[in-house]
């Protein structure tokens, strides 16, 4: 929830609940539906991408954060896409869309409501390695760390997502594959300075 600290003006507090207004609009059907559930059938997901982001800084970032990025294991995809298409069915203005496997050798399914993405859920593929998160590069990540789900809170929303370990190896990887994206003042530029130590951003994020 947004607190009323010293020094912050009636200006900045406005600004800060206008954009937790907007990020419930797009983010509450993922939060209180979708993720649900996947918890529903049994199966576990992992929250990343931007929304995983703000979950290891505890707070909201930015809000143009608009979707929430999943990945779960490959064996569980089909179930959960299956069912998922089922709760689209049922809604009015929902619609998923299933993009087979591409070139990164893995499939993504991404929701729509009112044609604004929301949700997009990809598999993660178990080997004798560790476990392969699929981009332009494929990142294999330690087994442990990739499946323990940690409980975060962001605003009012509780959701599971990897270790902070995680989210930034995968950020990582994304931002080495399209430097361009860390931009000075980009989201990514925003995420990444939210959670990176200077140290870390220092090292990793000078272009």
């Amino acid at each position: 929830m947004v607190e009323w600290r010293s020094g912050y003006s009636a200006l900045y507090v406005v600004r800060a609940m206008e954009t937790i207004y907007k990020l419930n609009l797009k983010l509450t059907p993922v939060f209180r539906e979708i993720l649900p559930t996947i918890t529903g059938l049994g199966l576990r997901y992992w929250v990343y991408g931007g929304i995983g982001m703000a979950g290891v800084a505890g707070r909201i970032i930015r809000e143009d954060n608009g979707d929430v990025d999943v990945y779960v294991l490959e064996k569980d995809f089909d179930p959960i896409k299956k069912t998922l298409h089922e709760l689209c069915v049922g809604k009015n203005g929902w619609k998923d869309d299933l993009r087979p496997v591409n070139i990164h050798g893995r499939p993504k399914l991404n929701i729509y409501i009112n044609g604004d993405e929301i949700f997009s859920m990809v598999p993660v593929y178990q080997t004798d390695k560790g476990v392969e998160f699929r981009a332009i590069t494929k990142v294999v990540l330690p087994q442990v760390e990739a499946l323990t789900q940690e409980l975060r809170e962001l605003e009012d929303y509780e959701f599971y997502s990897p270790p902070a370990i995680v989210i930034k190896t995968i950020f990582r990887s994304f931002i080495s594959e399209r430097p361009e994206k860390l931009k000075d003042g980009s989201k990514h530029w925003r995420d990444a300075k939210a959670v990176f130590t200077e140290e870390e951003f220092r090292a990793s994020y000078v272009y």
